[in-house]
């Protein structure tokens, strides 16, 4: 399998329907890594911040691609806004080899982000 072939088969780990991407493209960059962290950690998967690039490449393409590019990632965003959260705003903890945690307050966030998708998505379908 080559590079090309390999890239066709990419699909996120904690997104999943047309309809739940959709309105995961309307977050922001940190409210996006706040909902991908949130919801590997519900379903028991640790990210490592390479896959953590991929999954808002995944979810959101045209906002998280090589300029002129957009077959590929662009990490510097997420790699940036992930090193802001984890310090001075206190929304991540962990790190590579532990992977990654929300704190109280980016917790709530997850929470009210999620339930706002959840709507969103229901509405989308009524």
């Amino acid at each position: 399998m080559n590079a090309t072939e390999a890239k066709t088969d990419l699909r996120p780990k904690v997104a999943n329907g047309s309809e739940e991407i959709r309105e995961l493209r309307k977050l922001s960059t940190e409210k996006l890594i706040i909902w991908i962290v949130g919801r590997a950690r519900e379903l028991g998967i640790k990210l490592t911040l390479e896959e953590l690039v991929l999954e808002c490449w995944l979810i959101n393409p045209e906002k998280h691609s090589l300029r002129g590019y957009p077959q590929f990632p662009d990490s510097r965003t997420v790699l940036k806004r992930a090193g802001e959260m984890r310090g001075k705003k206190g929304l991540l903890t962990g790190s590579e080899i532990s992977g990654y945690m929300l704190t109280e307050l980016s917790r709530r966030q997850y929470a009210e982000d999620a339930h706002r998708l959840c709507v969103g998505v229901w509405r989308s379908f009524h």
